[in-house]
């Protein structure tokens, strides 16, 4: 999915590089007229009202003219309920927010709960703005510190979308933050969308490849990307494909106890092949045949390192494993003790010694579970 953005200051729509006023490429008059040929194509808008967000006035009259026209989502400056309101009530079909969610190097999480309860989490897009590896705030200029993926993680029940924006390369056309864009696609349920730093065609297809949507700003306003190329750009379905076979006959491997543990988003099974693993890559229809043509071109040449997602696939076995154990000795444990205390008033000996095994094999369980989450306190 493509987003074109219009960004607003002192009424006009402009492109900034990184965000910085001093740094304005770009600058239109009409503001109805730009948002009448990206509507046109049939996109929804992504208006972004940076007068609000650097706490320098506001478009709100432009916003809500925009907002009753054509459909748009709306960031910038939003960092109160009520202006989330107000937007939402001038027809934004979603708002973004930012800087609100990061208050003191700290998730404002009372700030989110109220967004849920009187905006609704499914019109809630939580924009991820990273700079150098940390999440910054206040136009850009703030760093807090916060790792963007582990934070992701984090705010997933409060919205329906993470906006990653790559503000080291924002409007400078140079590509943009594959790396990061992977890992959140890895970790989150969410919708992802990218911006910052794209600059074609064949960028927006190796997003859409892997499951992520597209902001555009510089690149079409400079004209990188012709209005007419994305005339014909549609979203495409997504499918699973095998990484050892090509297969895209991809199911959810009930049978396998590690998807009771930590879910159907985790494993799969290729039904061609038998493949049972976390990583099962995600491309659209019409890059299936390629994806396979590369991957037999691997086979030829033969891999010299596995990718990290298939590392973590070659533990699944082990994991499997040690989920069967830990289920056995639950049960033994649990069955133990039972017996041990029907036995008690017939053989109080024996039966001692069963609750003692029976509670040493439950009491084992919980410092394995426990033990985890107080390294990552102390941490």
């Amino acid at each position: 999915m493509i987003y074109p953005s219009i960004d607003l200051m002192n009424g006009k729509v402009v492109q900034l590089v990184q965000g910085k006023r001093e740094q304005k490429k770009i600058e239109i008059d009409d503001v109805l007229g730009t948002a009448r040929i990206f509507a046109g194509l049939g996109f929804e808008i992504q208006l972004i009202d940076l007068d609000a967000a650097m706490d320098n006035g506001s478009n709100i009259g432009i916003i809500e003219t925009i907002c009753r026209k054509f459909n748009c989502r709306v960031g910038g400056g939003i960092r109160t309920i009520a202006k989330a309101k107000e937007i939402i009530k001038a027809g934004a079909k979603k708002i973004i927010v930012g800087s609100k969610v990061f208050e003191n190097g700290k998730i404002n999480i009372l700030f989110l709960k109220q967004l849920g309860k009187y905006i609704g989490k499914d019109n809630v897009i939580i924009a991820i703005d990273s700079k150098e590896g940390k999440i910054v705030v206040k136009g850009w200029k703030k760093s807090t510190g916060l790792d963007p993926v582990k934070t992701a993680k984090e705010l997933e029940p409060y919205c329906s979308e993470f906006l990653y924006t790559y503000v080291d390369k924002e409007g400078m056309m140079q590509g943009t933050d594959y790396e990061t864009l992977r890992k959140l696609k890895t970790i989150t349920k969410n919708e992802i969308t990218a911006a910052g730093g794209i600059a074609s065609i064949e960028e927006i297809k190796k997003l859409e490849r892997l499951g992520v949507n597209s902001v555009l700003g510089m690149a079409v306003y400079t004209g990188r990307i012709k209005l007419e190329e994305l005339k014909g750009f549609k979203k495409e379905k997504h499918v699973f494909i095998c990484p050892k076979c090509g297969s895209t006959d991809i199911k959810v491997d009930f049978s396998n106890p590690v998807v009771w543990i930590y879910g159907t988003r985790t494993m799969r099974q290729c039904a061609s092949c038998g493949r049972i693993g976390a990583f099962f890559p995600e491309v659209l229809e019409s890059e299936v045949n390629h994806y396979r043509e590369e991957l037999n071109i691997e086979k030829k040449q033969g891999r010299i390192k596995k990718s990290k997602e298939e590392q973590i696939d070659s533990t699944t076995g082990v994991f499997a494993i040690g989920a069967w154990f830990l289920g056995l000795m639950f049960i033994m444990g649990f069955i133990l003790s039972i017996v041990g205390l029907t036995m008690l008033t017939k053989d109080k000996k024996t039966s001692l010694i069963f609750i003692a095994i029976g509670i040493f094999l439950l009491f084992s369980l919980f410092l394995m579970f426990r033990q985890p989450k107080k390294e990552k306190m102390q941490k």
